[in-house]
């Protein structure tokens, strides 16, 4: 596992159990939940990141009824297409865990990474979606190492290019999907 890095000094983290250390033994444990909170706090003013658990609730059930199947079997099918076989995938603003557990069972990766912000989303993603890293950290400053994915995903969630080109392997593939000016105007005419 040595493309998820130290959010400290950027050394590669190493999982034991349910401790991930680096070598300069900077020490990150694995929540009850089932994610690693890698966001340096201290960064932001902020006491709560992301989304509250009724969002996430919300989203993860209007989800499961399909109505975005045919976008996760489009993701898919490119992927099968494009993608490296036994790849390392990271998914940047993973929520609940919807896309990441798909992909993940329509293609073989060597590993999964879903990073977002939300503890609460994270707490649904890791129960989704097993043997995958779940870790609680920003899009800005990822946490994983240079040149180390061969698939992302950012799907209907922030995105820095920078980032996202610092950890794609140069034949990597990145599927980004973000909402036009019409994306749900039949319900913003309503309201």
């Amino acid at each position: 596992m040595n493309y998820v890095i130290c959010p400290v000094c950027n050394q590669p983290l190493f999982q034991k159990n349910t401790l991930f250390k680096c070598e300069n033994n900077h020490c990150f444990d694995k929540s009850k939940y089932g994610y690693v909170n890698l966001l340096m706090s201290q960064k932001s003013s902020k006491k709560r990141h992301g989304d509250d658990s009724v969002m996430v609730v919300a989203r993860r059930d209007f989800l499961d009824r399909g109505y975005y199947q045919p976008l996760l079997d489009t993701v898919c099918s490119i992927l099968k297409k494009h993608a490296a076989k036994n790849g390392v995938m990271l998914d940047t603003g993973c929520g609940e865990g919807y896309y990441t557990d798909g992909v993940k069972q329509a293609l073989f990766c060597r590993e999964v990474v879903g990073i977002d912000i939300s503890k609460n989303a994270l707490r649904y993603a890791a129960k989704r979606c097993s043997n995958a890293i779940f870790a609680v950290a920003s899009i800005f400053h990822l946490p994983i190492a240079d040149d180390s994915c061969d698939i992302l995903l950012n799907l209907f969630a922030p995105h820095d290019e920078s980032e996202f080109r610092r950890v794609l392997k140069e034949n990597g593939v990145m599927i980004r999907v973000f909402p036009g000016v019409h994306h749900l105007y039949s319900l913003k005419e309503k309201i």
